[in-house]
């Protein structure tokens, strides 16, 4: 597999694609992605395999969980994970048609002080392309045929990246690989739900997240978006195929996406927040 040569700047093709996913919010970095190694940033490498490193995070996760459970801090460690590499991925893909290159030497982490939270990510700055790029024959971007190529390749990279870090999350924890694989694909799958949202974009992520969810391999759980409307509101939304376990702590629920979670539930949740905004918009008007 050929792998494009590490470029930083605004003037290397990914460089280029996170200006204008920077143009498009008014100059802020929305998706939180720089290229290069900035001071005091984590390597992936450091963190997707077991250690020290991985083992602090886990007890973060845990700790912010609640209840002691690891396995429910290792998932939600695995799912914040898989959800911010995916952020960056559906985010390019979105903005220029490219991905950036994702094996963890390639990849350094900011994350929240004193928690597992990812807050930022950078790039060694090599991407993949399409076929009529305008940048082709620039050495930090490899072209592929097309579109499903591309999206086959976000696969591949994604799957080599999160690997490593999804075995080792399941010997520390005793939660099985294959429900921390499902949990992964369910957060790329709401990358492309939450993204298409942020930046008008629904028509065009839900048609690519959709192809890219059915290209084969653990993180193919499928798309399954839909809009759910009911009360007023039109929720756009997927039903998830993994639980993140997070009801079992004390004080929380299901979440809305998981299948635990009956469409009877998410219709009253929907009524409940339609009563909620109602409510806040009288208060408003009596102001």
């Amino acid at each position: 597999m050929d792998r494009p040569a590490p470029a930083t700047g605004d003037d290397a093709a990914l460089g280029e694609t996170l200006a204008a996913a920077r143009a498009h919010f008014g100059g802020h970095d929305v998706l939180g992605t720089r290229l290069g190694a900035p001071a005091g940033w984590r390597s992936a490498t450091e963190l997707t395999r077991p250690g020290p490193a991985l083992d602090g995070l886990l007890a973060q996760a845990t700790a912010t969980a609640g209840g002691g459970r690891r396995d429910i801090g290792g998932t939600l460690l695995a799912e914040g994970y898989a959800f911010a590499l995916a952020l960056r991925a559906v985010g390019t893909l979105l903005f220029g048609t490219r991905i950036p290159a994702m094996a963890p030497a390639e990849v350094v982490l900011e994350f929240a002080a004193g928690d597992a939270t990812i807050t930022g990510m950078a790039f060694a700055g090599g991407a993949y392309g399409v076929a009529g790029d305008p940048r082709e024959g620039d050495p930090s971007l490899v072209v592929l045929a097309d579109e499903d190529a591309l999206l086959r390749r976000l696969h591949e990279e994604m799957e080599a990246h999160l690997a490593p870090l999804l075995d080792a999350i399941g010997a520390a924890t005793g939660r099985p690989c294959r429900a921390l694989w499902r949990s992964a694909g369910d957060r790329l799958g709401g990358a492309f739900l939450w993204l298409g949202e942020i930046v008008g974009m629904r028509d065009r992520a839900w048609d690519l997240g959709t192809r890219c969810m059915r290209s084969g391999g653990p993180l193919a759980v499928g798309a399954g978006f839909r809009v759910l409307e009911h009360a007023g509101l039109a929720e756009p939304t997927r039903n998830r195929r993994g639980c993140c376990l997070i009801y079992r702590v004390a004080g929380h629920e299901t979440c809305f996406t998981c299948p635990l979670t009956s469409e009877a539930q998410r219709r009253d949740r929907l009524e409940s927040r339609a009563a909620t905004a109602a409510a806040a918009a009288a208060g408003a008007q009596r102001a």
